[in-house]
């Protein structure tokens, strides 16, 4: 549990795999859970002016320098830091659709002659508020994601993209578990594949990890 008084938790995944509409019903069902408003926020927050930078990045309007736009992607994030600390702070949970670790999957993913280093995009989040669980929405293949509505038109939503991403999460989550596993402050990574399944099951499924995450709050 967060030190600071509420639940902390990051829905990660890849493109299209549903992740704002689960962030927005786990965020509901929190609410009620737990008798207050859960604050919930999805990034990029495309509602700042860097906000719209990165969605004009995103839609493929302007390009951008790797190690540039990772930073404006971080930066986004700091703008809300504040916001995610002052609601845990007042006991509500906080849920966010995509974080710090996406910046690190996506930005490793590139293939660019000078590439920002693994290493590089780890340090560039690590101040950043931590959450208590990181709960990953996967579909059962990359090439499954082409059938879901809206698909591919943002610049990374084609399949080799997506599938160096997946990697990065695995590596993400297996490094992280060795920090816990040395003692070291780490959130633990959880797992759902989206695949075959409808919203409201995704959503039960999503709900059970979270609450399995928090029997002291129940």
């Amino acid at each position: 549990m967060n030190s600071k008084g509420g639940l902390f938790v990051v829905l990660e995944g890849l493109d299209r795999v549903g992740k704002s509409t689960q962030a927005k019903m786990l965020a509901e069902a929190l609410s009620g859970i737990y008798g207050a408003e859960t604050y919930l926020l999805g990034f990029p927050d495309r509602s700042t002016p860097i906000g719209q930078c990165l969605s004009d990045y995103l839609s493929g309007k302007v390009d951008i320098n790797p190690h540039a736009v990772h930073l404006l992607f971080t930066a986004n994030r700091w703008e809300r830091a504040s916001d995610i600390q002052t609601a845990l702070a007042e006991g509500r949970c906080v849920v966010l659709d995509r974080y710090s670790y996406s910046g690190i999957a996506y930005t490793a993913s590139k293939e660019h002659p000078d590439p920002p280093t693994w290493e590089w995009c780890l340090r560039s989040e690590e101040d950043l508020p931590q959450p208590d669980l990181v709960v990953c929405l996967v579909p059962s293949s990359v090439d499954d994601l082409a059938d879901r509505g809206a698909y591919g038109k943002e610049r990374f939503e084609n399949a080799p993209f997506q599938t160096r991403v997946l990697a990065n999460f695995c590596r993400l989550a297996k490094e992280f578990e060795k920090k816990r596993r040395r003692g070291e402050v780490a959130p633990p990574w959880r797992w759902i594949n989206v695949e075959n399944s409808d919203i409201l099951e995704v959503h039960k499924m999503v709900l059970e990890v979270v609450l399995e995450h928090s029997p002291g709050k129940l």
